[in-house]
């Protein structure tokens, strides 16, 4: 059984008494993919998002329930107000007519991750314009118009990419031999590095395909713009002090990795 450590219960426990008397109550999406969020056997999500949401909303004086769901149908979601608010948005011109942004959160920074020894080290774009290869990407993700450029011209890796929904099944298929590789933040990565037993297939390169901030996003179909006012507020408070730059630099630098204890069980359950 999952013991969550004494930071953990302490912060949720400060959470849940800051927003005891407070109505305030929005919907989440989520999903079990860590480090961004896990589930514990307890049904206590954990991770670096709820630590970004837990930070915000202890401020607002707000708590917040889960809404299930991946990625792409969370954005959709989030468009007609279905959730009120998702963790790690890119803010594009598309998405601004329906979202607020408020952060940034952190700088995120996406990389190509390839079978090691499988292809020399990519670090420059042209070479990536060469490639030959099957790479996997999540749906409905934003990968920034150097990318965009690349596989215009290269229609054989653009017809050969792989879009899935749910791509915590990246490292099975890279086992399998049904990829070569994947793009990945540097966040994930360094959770799979200190978590995974497959780890040693894995070869990051240098090239940095996409590095953006990402925000919170709020539905302008659900939160009106009171509400949106304090939730502002309440970042530029947690800015001067450093919060959430606490918060990113544990799962970035942090051995062992700060959700290592949560995914061990699941781990297991893969096999």
């Amino acid at each position: 059984m999952n013991v969550l450590p004494k930071p953990f219960i302490l912060a949720a426990l400060l959470w849940l008494l800051s927003f005891a008397a407070n109505g305030c109550e929005l919907k989440m999406r989520s999903y079990d993919f860590a480090p961004f969020a896990a589930k514990t056997q307890q049904g206590t999500w954990v991770g670096i998002n709820h630590e970004y949401a837990n930070a915000l909303m202890q401020v607002v004086g707000c708590s917040y329930t889960i809404i299930e769901a991946p990625w792409a149908r969370g954005i959709d979601m989030l468009k007609n107000g279905e959730v009120d608010f998702m963790a790690q948005v890119s803010l594009t011109e598309a998405r601004k007519k329906d979202f607020y942004y408020v952060g940034p959160q952190r700088m995120e920074t996406i990389v190509l991750v390839t079978r090691r020894n499988r292809y020399e080290t990519i670090s420059t774009w042209r070479q990536l314009q060469r490639l030959d290869a099957v790479l996997l990407r999540q749906k409905g993700s934003y990968y920034g118009s150097k990318f965009e450029q690349v596989l215009a011209h290269n229609p054989k890796l653009r017809h050969q990419m792989v879009d899935l929904p749910n791509s915590e099944v990246r490292l099975t298929l890279l086992e399998k031999g049904r990829i070569d590789g994947f793009l990945i933040d540097k966040i994930y990565l360094n959770y799979l590095m200190k978590t995974h037993q497959s780890a040693e297939l894995l070869q990051m390169n240098p090239l940095v395909i996409h590095q953006n901030p990402v925000y919170f996003a709020f539905s302008k179909a659900s939160v009106d713009d009171k509400l949106i006012a304090k939730i502002r507020q309440a970042y530029a408070q947690l800015g001067p002090n450093g919060k959430l730059e606490a918060i990113t630099r544990r799962y970035e630098q942090d051995d062992p990795h700060p959700l290592a204890h949560i995914k061990s069980e699941a781990k297991v359950a893969q096999q």
